[in-house]
This record gives C-alpha cells, sequence and structure tokens, in this order.
C-alpha cells in the first residue's frame, strides 16, 4: 500500500484517469474517423478495466455494507459501456445510432459522478471545507457542496445527451436510408 491506496486500486486510479481523458477526445473527434475510433476504444477499455476493478475495491464506509452502492453502479457502468461497445458498428440501425452515445456519455456521467466522490473523500481540506459548509452534515455524502457539484456534472451530461440525440435525429432525416433503419 501506498498513501493507503492498494496496488488494485491505483490500477484502477491509472485506467480511471485514461478514461476520464479519452472519453472527451472521443466525444469531439469527428465521428467514424480512426482516430475517433481508437479514442472510443480507449475509453472502452479503460471504463471496462476501471469498472472490473472497481468492484473489488473496499473501502470502510460508514452505514454501507461491504459491497455497496458504488459495486452496484460499476456493474450497471459495465453493462453500458458493454452497449455502447455492441452497439458502436451498428449505427445505421436506429437502436445502434441512439443507443451507442447516449450509453457512452451516461457511462462518462457515471465516472465524472465516481471521480467528483473520490475528489471529495480524498482531498483533506476539500472534505472539511464541504462538512463544515452544510449544518448538521456529519459526512462529506450529506454536504451541499458535493450534492452541487453532482447536480452540475448531472446537467453538463444532460445537455451533452440532448445535443448528440439531436445530432443523430439530424443525420437520420438528412440520409433516407438511415432513416427506415
Amino acid at each position: 500500500m501506498v498513501f493507503g491506496i492498494s496496488i488494485l486500486g491505483w490500477l484502477h486510479s491509472l485506467v480511471c484517469t485514461v478514461a476520464l481523458v479519452a472519453g472527451p477526445v472521443a466525444l469531439v473527434m469527428t465521428k467514424g474517423t480512426g482516430l475517433h475510433k481508437k479514442a472510443g476504444y480507449v475509453y472502452g477499455v479503460s471504463m471496462l478495466i476501471g469498472c472490473a476493478t472497481a468492484l473489488g475495491l473496499y473501502a470502510p464506509i460508514p452505514g454501507l455494507p461491504t459491497f455497496n452502492r458504488f459495486h452496484w453502479m460499476s456493474i450497471a457502468t459495465l453493462v453500458m459501456v458493454a452497449f455502447a461497445i455492441w452497439a458502436a458498428p451498428r449505427q445505421r440501425e436506429r437502436l445502434g445510432a441512439y443507443g451507442h452515445p447516449m450509453a457512452m456519455i451516461a457511462s462518462y456521467y457515471m465516472l465524472l459522478g465516481a471521480t467528483i466522490n473520490e475528489a471529495f473523500a480524498r482531498i483533506e481540506p476539500l472534505r472539511t471545507y464541504a462538512i463544515a459548509s452544510t449544518p448538521g452534515a456529519q459526512t462529506v455524502l450529506q454536504s451541499r457542496l458535493l450534492n452541487m457539484a453532482q447536480g452540475i456534472g448531472m446537467l453538463i451530461m444532460v445537455i451533452v445527451a440532448v445535443y448528440f440525440a439531436a445530432k443523430v435525429a439530424r443525420t437520420r432525416r438528412r440520409t433516407p436510408a438511415l432513416a427506415t433503419a
């Protein structure tokens, strides 16, 4: 253990950091290009490894069982990423066209939410301030600051999801063969 983090924890942190960078890179690239596919592949593999390693991490969180909601969210994220990977080559069909970007965006939101939680849990000044700034809060999970950060992250992801859903709809309307698929 280094700084209270196990080797598995370091691996988890490393691949999640790679995913945090690769996700937006894939998002802003021209869709369907080789670079977009490579960035998406790096993101998808990093997320699959990150979610799998999360299942082996256990931190003593007061009031939560050893296998807790964070592990269940990792399983849900695994399902989202697996579906997005399955949908990627099927974007000529409606399910793939909408499912791929929505599942990727949802999985990135889960990653972003976990990153926000980890920042509040591991950065002592941030945790202390968050708890102190919320009357009656005994843990960072009860703080307004953490909830506000999570809300902003969710709002950003909803805006991105609406943008890409509209973009898919425009593309499908302009291409008659895609509209019927």
